[in-house]
């Protein structure tokens, strides 16, 4: 059972890193310049890989039920995580409800090609809801109040990260698709 979760967990990594392959595209950079396209979409991916980091390192594997926790980030900071996970055995799938509560949260994020490189801080409330298993993937992920800082770089190309807002990502990596809104501006990968 446990090497089943694993690979659940695995499955879930390389679905949403292959996904974000066609993400960044070298077409809108260029040394000098990171596009606002590749720009929101890869603050929309670190979010997303950040939840994931955070649920695989400290809640994947374990029995379901009722969440309250102080974890750390996978980088640094400090996570609240309440709300509930529930694993339906007879249809093989995970639902969460989930709610982080970020303090000062550290990700770096690399694009799959190695030229993208997201270093930034997180702030905020994000709201998880969703099901998944080892093939499927449905989730949404709302924060009112997300504040992101830090740098991106793309070559010698360097952008401040300075946002705050709203977010909106809905992740469905059964169609092969992830979209939504991050601080006024649309996204799709």
């Amino acid at each position: 059972m446990k090497i089943r979760k694993n690979l659940i967990l695995l499955s879930m990594m390389l679905i949403i890193s292959s996904l974000f392959t066609a993400c960044v595209s070298d077409d809108d950079n260029s040394a000098n310049y990171i596009s606002d396209k590749n720009f929101y979409s890869f603050l929309s991916y670190a979010i997303v890989v950040l939840e994931a980091d955070a649920y695989n390192q400290n809640f994947a594997g374990k029995p379901t039920g009722n969440i309250d926790a102080d974890v750390e980030g996978p980088y640094g900071g400090s996570i609240k995580v309440t709300g509930s996970t529930n694993r339906a055995s007879d249809v093989d799938i995970t639902t969460v409800d989930l709610t982080y509560t970020l303090v000062n949260v550290k990700q770096i994020v690399t694009s799959t090609d190695g030229k993208l490189v997201c270093n930034a801080t997180l702030n905020g409330t994000l709201k998880v809801k969703g099901s998944f298993n080892e093939s499927y993937k449905s989730m949404s992920f709302n924060s009112p109040d997300m504040s992101i800082s830090g740098t991106m770089t793309y070559g010698s190309a360097e952008r401040e990260i300075d946002e705050q807002g709203d977010v909106s990502i809905s992740a469905s990596h059964h169609k092969g698709q992830t979209r939504g809104e991050i601080f006024d501006h649309t996204f799709s990968w």
